[in-house]
This record gives structure tokens, C-alpha cells and sequence, in this order.
């Protein structure tokens, strides 16, 4: 693969690509290699990212959590499991999630059962169990559910 050296034009990339949406560390840089750049060039680029505030880990960490949790859709599992596909090191996603509340996810877990079943007492326990499970929701969540409804 032909490696582009040029420090300008990774720069001047890797703004455009940053006006869309946020991007992490690694994302960025995946996207720069895939691109041809080569390792100097990337590092380059990424450290004057950083140095800019450009690329935040934490805040993007933050951000992307938050959002899911006010969504009510997902569980902790399944919330880090998506962070940690954005490429966030495993460090930051554990200060984020340190203070999470399960009370919180147990509150979510209720929500979403009574939309997705309109009478849950009615329903198989299995079907919610797997609804709960496939959303991320700890197992503790969801026999709490289950107390609440059988």
C-alpha cells in the first residue's frame, strides 16, 4: 500500500472528518491508516488533535454514554459493549461507568417491558428475560423485573 506522508493533508482530513461527528482515538486513527497515511504522519496528526481538543476520549466517552442511558433502550453491558466498539480504551469507559446507578437501569428495564409488552403479566417470563438479556441489562435487573410482574 503506498504511504502518504504528507501532514497537511492528514490534517486537513481529519478536520473534515471530525466537522461530521466526534470521533475516539482510535477510530481516528483507523481512519487515517485505512487512508494510507503513514504511522509518523498519524501520530503527528492525532497528538495535535489531542492538543487542540479535538479528540477527547473522556467527553466523547461521556457523551455516548449519557445518550444511551437517556434512550432507556440499553443496559450497562450492552452500553460499555458499544463503547468499547467506538474504540475507547477500557480506562476511560470504567470512570464513566464507575458511578452508575443499577436502581437506575432497574427503573429503564420496567420502562421498557411496559412498552414492548402492553400487559407483561400476560407474557412469557422468557420472552421478557431474552428481551432484557439482549438489551444489555444484568441479570440481578432483570430478576428484579420479574419480581415486579409474577
Amino acid at each position: 500500500m503506498l504511504q502518504l506522508n504528507n501532514f497537511e493533508t492528514a490534517w486537513s482530513l481529519s478536520l473534515r472528518i471530525l466537522a461530521r461527528r466526534s470521533y475516539s482515538e482510535q477510530e481516528m486513527r483507523t481512519k487515517l491508516t485505512a487512508k494510507g497515511y503513514s504511522a509518523d504522519v498519524t501520530d503527528s496528526v492525532i497528538k495535535g488533535l489531542l492538543e487542540h481538543g479535538y479528540l477527547n476520549d473522556s467527553v466523547l466517552c461521556r457523551m455516548i454514554f449519557e445518550q444511551y442511558c437517556r434512550s432507556g433502550k440499553y443496559g450497562l453491558r450492552n452500553i460499555v459493549g458499544k463503547l468499547k466498539q467506538r474504540g475507547l480504551s477500557t480506562q476511560v469507559i470504567s470512570d464513566i461507568t464507575g458511578a452508575y446507578d443499577s436502581a437506575t437501569e432497574w427503573q429503564r428495564a420496567l420502562i421498557l417491558v411496559k412498552k414492548r409488552f402492553k400487559v407483561p403479566e400476560a407474557v412469557d417470563k422468557r420472552k421478557i428475560g431474552q428481551l432484557l438479556m439482549q438489551r444489555g441489562f444484568s441479570f440481578d435487573t432483570i430478576n428484579k423485573v420479574f419480581e415486579e410482574f409474577f
